[in-house]
């Protein structure tokens, strides 16, 4: 199976991490010439991959409202990976992160969270097979690419896999904006699974009663709540002050 990628940032970061094989590469006819173009038909020519120069209407008609950058790409479909064979890689690892989402639905969310999750050293995340989105183009592209490096799993039983994640030593914390435990004070564990809500809704009963631990982020001004994405990242980058200053003392 295949699928159309789109976009400069996720279409060389899918030929710079090589875990998709590339059937075809696609730019504007009139494009012109750059370091990133120069790039990808570099690449191209390396590997043996087509390419065809094509007009606005062609890309148009394939991509209905997409952001393309006049870039597409046919790759094969995304590679999630196994939770056991995920777990047994990050084994011997003295500290680790996992993120794990329930249910978010929104893609620009998905993505935005997945570059975070790239960007601060996160070894896995799990996403829910149902009423979720998937690694889909346009995840990619608001992940600007980050998903050629994340290992992803994708899992039926969310509950289960974030059982199975601390039989395997990790901690399970979850935000919850019901939680009395300040996020930027926790002290968090060395192997720690974050488990994040989906948009509205926040974690499901039973994945809020598989939490260790409950976090929530101070609130200083007149809105409710933060959006999944910024809530990822400040409690990703939180995990790694809180490490970087462990390691000062």
């Amino acid at each position: 199976m295949s699928e159309i990628l789109y976009g400069k940032s996720p279409i060389l970061e899918t030929f710079r991490a090589g875990r998709r094989k590339i059937h075809r590469f696609f730019h504007l006819d009139r494009a012109k010439s750059d370091d990133a173009l120069s790039e990808a038909l570099d690449f191209c020519a390396k590997n043996r991959i087509p390419v065809k120069a094509i007009s606005r209407d062609w890309l148009d008609s394939k991509l209905p409202g997409a952001v393309t950058q006049g870039w597409a790409a046919e790759v094969e479909d995304f590679p999630y990976v196994e939770l056991e064979s995920l777990l047994s890689k990050i084994h011997e690892k003295p500290q680790s992160i996992f993120l794990a989402l329930d249910q978010i639905q929104d893609p620009q969310n998905l993505g935005a969270v997945l570059r975070s999750a790239e960007c601060s050293g996160v070894d896995g995340v799990l996403i829910c097979t149902d009423r979720a989105t998937h690694v889909t183009p346009a995840v990619c592209k608001a992940a600007a690419g980050a998903t050629e490096y994340l290992p992803i799993c994708k899992v039926v039983n969310l509950a289960r896999a974030i059982e199975i994640c601390k039989e395997a030593g990790f901690w399970s914390v979850g935000t919850s904006l019901e939680a009395t435990e300040n996020a930027l004070a926790f002290d968090w564990p060395a192997k720690t699974l974050l488990i994040l809500g989906s948009e509205g809704k926040g974690m499901r009963r039973l994945i809020h009663e598989n939490c260790d631990f409950l976090i929530r982020l101070p609130l200083l001004g007149k809105i409710s709540s933060l959006n999944v994405s910024a809530t990822a990242a400040v409690c990703l980058y939180e995990i790694q002050r809180a490490r970087i200053a462990s390691k000062a003392t």
